[in-house]
């Protein structure tokens, strides 16, 4: 199971967090803050995450990803677009929220796809007529691979980040 933890960290309330009392409703509003920050990244990431195609630029069907996970001892036999889960986790005087995917090679995914609209991909993927094997390879390998969770998943929280801490502390001072 990859990890990956989508938190709230600003040490400006920190010590104001530990006068917050456990179950309070100031507690309950900053969970159900940050679940929703992390719940719409999570929806978000989830349209944008690179998807499997065939070599007609189809998405793959269930059986076929089937194969290929069994191919590559995928540990889910389902496509990483789906492995996608929020947890809350209250432990050791900390609240988390934490994103994470239960495919252990989300991760490590870079994909031309990333940034690229619909029309783009299944331009790249058309096999004009009179075009050689070859140049189709080449046409399907154009673009600059990117890390898929980086861009899709870190970048938008580190702009939400910010924001969202700010309003963490200001539910925090009024609840005192």
């Amino acid at each position: 199971m990859a990890k990956f933890d989508v938190k709230v960290s600003r040490a400006a309330f920190v010590g104001l967090s530990r006068s917050v009392a456990p179950g309070s409703r100031t507690l309950r509003r900053i969970r159900e803050m940050m679940e929703e920050a992390a719940t719409e990244i999570k929806a978000q990431g989830e349209k944008e995450w690179p998807r499997t195609f065939t070599t007609h630029g189809d998405p793959a069907t269930d059986e076929v990803y089937a194969k290929i996970a069994r191919k590559k001892n995928h540990n889910i036999p389902v496509p990483s677009h789906q492995s996608f889960e929020v947890e809350t986790r209250a432990d050791g005087g900390e609240l988390r929220v934490v994103l994470l995917s239960r495919a252990d090679w989300a991760y490590k995914i870079r994909s031309r796809q990333i940034g690229e609209t619909e029309s783009q991909r299944e331009s790249r993927f058309r096999w004009e007529k009179g075009q050689d094997e070859e140049s189709y390879k080449s046409q399907t390998q154009l673009g600059r691979k990117r890390h898929a969770w980086s861009t899709i998943m870190i970048r938008p929280f580190k702009k939400v980040q910010r924001q969202l801490g700010a309003r963490i502390l200001e539910i925090i001072e009024q609840g005192m």
